[in-house]
């Protein structure tokens, strides 16, 4: 669970911030397990201070947005100004997710299990590369200093690493996510990894994690001049019996094609 940590009594630290904007609730007696009760707070008035320090990540929403973070999410500062001078709770960061518009599916999902931190509704974005216009879908959250906490994880100054203790940051939601965002098969059935954003020396530490945490059998697989992770086709069958219930089922099909019916046809007939 990422927590931002205030330090000290709250109005003392924000003494011009209103201490009326959460309205008492002295009504509800349910008990409630922590993380599954966030509502969606589109359009809701912006945040005092008070209530930025107070927002945090519980774990059910902690490990997708590690997951997305390895591949195509980012986190940036609100501002840059005097960071080295800051606490974390005083500075505010903002998640964001972009995908193509046939990837708009997977967004939306998204979007949909981080509304409780987010201002708007997606939007739609046209960018340009190589004389052609993409139409992109992307969200971004609320600034808040609990994002901070993570980009200090996740970012070296403003280059995305992987962090030496992603093995305690890693689950198979988690998996699932890179999966869905960044990986393609290949013939026989088994999965790339498309993390060539990382050095080297990062993807050997992922792939120690794959192995040592999940049992997966992965290699360095050069294109070019980049590399990216191969996941053996035998640990994919047994990794989806894991992650299938985080696969949107628009998805599905692919991994039920390549790994039962491909991967079964391929295993008779070449290496049975």
């Amino acid at each position: 669970m990422i927590i931002a940590i205030p330090t000290g009594n709250l109005y003392k630290i924000y003494p011009r911030s209103n201490r009326y904007y959460i309205k008492p609730n002295n009504i509800c007696k349910e008990l409630v397990v922590y993380g599954t009760n966030l509502e969606s707070n589109v359009n809701i008035p912006i945040y005092t201070n008070i209530v930025k320090s107070i927002v945090n990540i519980p774990n059910n929403l902690f490990y997708i947005i590690v997951g997305i973070l390895l591949t195509d999410g980012y986190i940036e500062y609100l501002s840059k100004k005097k960071l080295d001078k800051k606490l974390d709770i005083n500075i505010n960061s903002r998640f964001r997710l972009k995908q193509s518009i046939n990837h708009s599916e997977y967004l939306i999902y998204v979007f949909q299990l981080l509304s409780h931190y987010c201002i708007s509704y997606p939007k739609l974005k046209i960018d340009k590369a190589n004389g052609k216009s993409y139409t992109q879908l992307e969200f971004t959250t609320r600034s808040l200093p609990c994002f901070t906490v993570l980009r200090r994880i996740f970012y070296k100054g403003r280059i995305k690493i992987v962090p030496n203790n992603l093995y305690d940051l890693l689950n198979y939601e988690s998996l699932a996510h890179i999966i869905i965002c960044n990986s393609s098969f290949v013939k026989g059935g088994g999965l790339i990894l498309n993390l060539q954003s990382f050095k080297v020396k990062e993807l050997i530490l992922i792939i120690n994690v794959l192995k040592i945490k999940f049992d997966l059998n992965c290699i360095l697989h050069k294109s070019r001049d980049s590399y990216s992770i191969y996941i053996r086709v035998e640990s994919v069958k047994r990794l989806y019996t894991h992650i299938n219930k985080y696969i949107l089922p628009s998805i599905k099909y692919k991994f039920d094609y390549k790994l039962i019916q491909k991967y079964d046809y391929f295993y008779n007939n070449y290496i049975k």
